[in-house]
């Protein structure tokens, strides 16, 4: 061991004898080094866990468990037990232990630390200094903020206030219906005192407990130490029994994993049983059934009624049929009048009018015929069969309209497809317009039901009816604008549009701002826009183009009155200027007018700068060029329920439609 060196190292504790030391703990080297954020000398110190230690004799230790005496490595053995040197100390054989970081020793046997201060144990006991102190070997603790100190073992703190213990317990001082009485915490019950370790209150009155427990005496009592609660009227049981229950006012036993009546069940090899009525027997109602004193086997888990049925082979019940002595099973088979049938297709039928065809399906007679349910019917009265109509039968006097499936009447003898009708009146069969209907006092043009004008259909393009004469217009202009082409009419010394403007002019609107409407009755103007930003005027012509087409211009209030005076006066204009058809109906009576002069006026309503639109149907309002004020336009309105033309003034920012006069 050419490599080794050999020292005798005395161990106090542990053992004696000599150890081998070697070479590389000595560290003879010279140079410097680091430890933790410290320099040190490798030759006289080392480095433990961050920290610089001196080398004993040029050997390294472990600081936690040894320490440097003289020239020697011993074990920290202090009155023989370990310690560690750097949190502990030993004196006088006993080991002391570090005081956080005050650098005071305590011995734990006498003493202890809290914060970094040693303090003597009080009685054996630590405490609290900073709200305890020991006071003849008793540890006393600070009672609220008033500087008292009192014993817990036989004391107690209540609101800054030191009282003695009753019996051991606290108590709440203040409480009225809480005394100390004889080393015993009493509570008050109505007026009486009671002992609540052995009794209780309940509703004013004082019980004893029930082997110390409390209980509802509405419902329950104390019954040879055990408490017992009410179940019906007269039967009283152990609830906290885990088999026993109160179940409809009936205590039930546990029986196995099931609960029983014992009043007519019973428990067998944990198998709950049950009475057959005034029998003797009993039976598993699981696999077991009882009727009229009588037990029998279920059938595939069912039961049965006995006096009409029977459990028949493979587990299936069956049905006694009627007055037989036949059975069968009303899954597959079914029983009329005594007997059984087959189902067809898993459905009854009725044998005497009915039978089981090709397929399962169920047929019916039909005269001599059979025929689908499904499919077909018997028409009454004919005895013929009819495809359904969907789902519905219909009569002789009916049909069922292809394409539809809806059942109408015939038309006379006819039937009518979907875009035709039956005429009222006339039962002639007539092409929808459009899709309305309409009278043989009416006619279709285009897809728009007009009024015959006496008994003639017109072509309203290019004719108009004038009280029941059909006349030609005076002739039509293009608006050069957009093309558009309106009819015109004469009418005394002035020329008139006989269809309202429908010019899209900027600010312009459609009634209900549906297109459709200014395809019929033009488009709605404010007066500003009706008046192109032009002035009022109140001459005749008023010479205020306006939004009208070249050649032409807005009436002035005086042009207007000169048409409803030439056609006998405001107050029959309106019925002579309405167009005979496109007006609703007033209380029954025609809104129509008579047209006498091709004006053609119809009810294209009005419209509001809020949005909302007004009248369409009922009546149309037209503007003049002429003011009231700054604020206010004349303009003329025609109504379904009155003969007049109404004059007034009206709100600019209003929308009514516009007639054009020819200049």
């Amino acid at each position: 061991m050419s490599n080794i060196k050999t020292k005798c190292l005395l161990f106090l504790v542990a053992f004696f004898g000599c150890t081998e030391i070697p070479d590389e703990l000595r560290e003879d080297a010279k140079s410097d080094g680091r430890c933790g954020f410290s320099m040190y000398n490798p030759s006289t110190s080392f480095c433990f866990e961050g920290n610089v230690y001196a080398k004993c004799d040029g050997l390294r230790y472990n600081p936690t468990t040894q320490i440097c005496q003289g020239i020697a490595v011993t074990a920290a053995i202090c009155g023989g037990s370990q310690y560690n040197p750097l949190e502990q100390r030993c004196l006088n054989n006993a080991v002391e232990i570090k005081c956080g970081t005050g650098g005071y020793y305590y011995n734990t046997s006498t003493q202890f630390c809290n914060g970094n201060s040693v303090y003597s144990k009080c009685g054996g006991k630590e405490y609290n200094p900073s709200n305890q102190k020991c006071e003849s070997y008793v540890v006393m603790t600070k009672c609220g903020t008033w500087g008292y100190y009192y014993n817990a073992s036989t004391q107690f703190c209540y609101s800054n206030s030191v009282y003695d213990k009753c019996g051991g317990k606290e108590y709440n001082p203040s409480d009225p219906n809480q005394r100390c009485q004889s080393n015993v915490v009493e509570g008050k019950c109505g007026s009486d005192w009671y002992n609540s370790e052995t009794r209780f209150c309940y509703d004013n009155s004082v019980y004893d407990r029930c082997s110390g427990k409390t209980y509802n005496p509405s419902n329950q009592k104390c019954e040879s130490y055990v408490v017992v609660t009410k179940c019906g009227t007269n039967v009283w049981y152990d609830a906290a029994n885990e088999n026993l229950r109160c179940q409809s006012n009936v205590v039930v036993t546990k029986c196995g994993s099931d609960w029983y009546n014992p009043s007519n069940q019973r428990c067998e090899n944990n198998v709950v049983e049950t009475k057959c009525g005034t029998s003797s027997d009993w039976y598993n109602s699981s696999t077991k059934f009882c009727v009229d004193n009588k037990v029998y086997e279920k059938c595939s888990g069912q039961t049965y009624t006995p006096s009409s049925q029977r459990c028949g082979t493979g587990g299936v019940i069956e049905t006694k049929c009627g007055m037989s002595s036949d059975y069968y099973n009303p899954s597959a088979q079914f029983c009329t009048d005594n007997k059984v049938y087959d189902k067809c297709g898993g459905q009854t039928y009725t044998p005497s009018n009915q039978r089981c065809g090709t397929g399962g399906v169920i047929e019916t007679k039909c005269g001599s015929d059979w025929y689908n349910s499904k499919t077909k019917f018997c028409q009454s009265g004919t005895n013929a069969i009819k495809d359904l109509c969907g789902t519905a039968t219909y009569t002789s006097t009916e049909f069922c309209q292809s394409g539809t499936n809806k059942v109408l009447g015939l038309c006379g003898t006819a039937t009518y497809t979907s875009t035709e009708f039956c005429q009222s009146g006339t039962n002639a069969v007539k092409a929808l317009c459009g899709t309305a209907t309409y009278t043989s006092t009416q006619f279709c043009n285009g897809n728009r039901v007009l009024n015959k004008c006496g008994e003639n259909n017109y072509n309203p393009t290019t004719e108009y009816c004038s009280n029941g004469t059909v006349k030609n217009y005076a002739g039509f202009i293009t608006d050069s604008r957009d093309s558009k082409t309106y009819k015109i009419t004469v009418i005394g010394t002035q020329t008139w549009m006989a269809e309202n403007l429908n010019y899209n002019a900027n600010g312009s609107k459609c009634y209900n701002n549906i297109e459709a409407n200014c395809t019929i009755y033009g488009r709605l103007y404010n007066w500003s826009t009706a008046m192109n930003e032009a002035g009022s005027s109140s001459a005749n012509p008023s010479n205020v183009r306006g939004v009208c087409p070249s050649g032409w211009h807005l009436p002035s209030n005086a042009e207007w009155t000169t048409l409803t005076n030439f056609v006998g006066g405001s107050s029959t204009a309106g019925t002579k200027l309405k167009a005979t058809s496109g007006w609703n109906d007033y209380n029954g009576s025609s809104g129509n007018g008579t047209d006498e002069f091709g004006f053609s006026a119809l009810p294209g309503g009005n419209g509001y700068s809020n949005g909302y639109f007004n009248d369409v149907g009922d009546g149309g309002d037209w503007w003049s060029a002429t003011e009231s004020n700054a604020s206010y336009a004349y303009y003329r309105n025609i109504y379904y329920s009155y003969a007049y033309v109404y004059s007034n003034y009206f709100d600019k920012s209003s929308l009514f439609s516009v007639r054009c006069v020819q200049d």
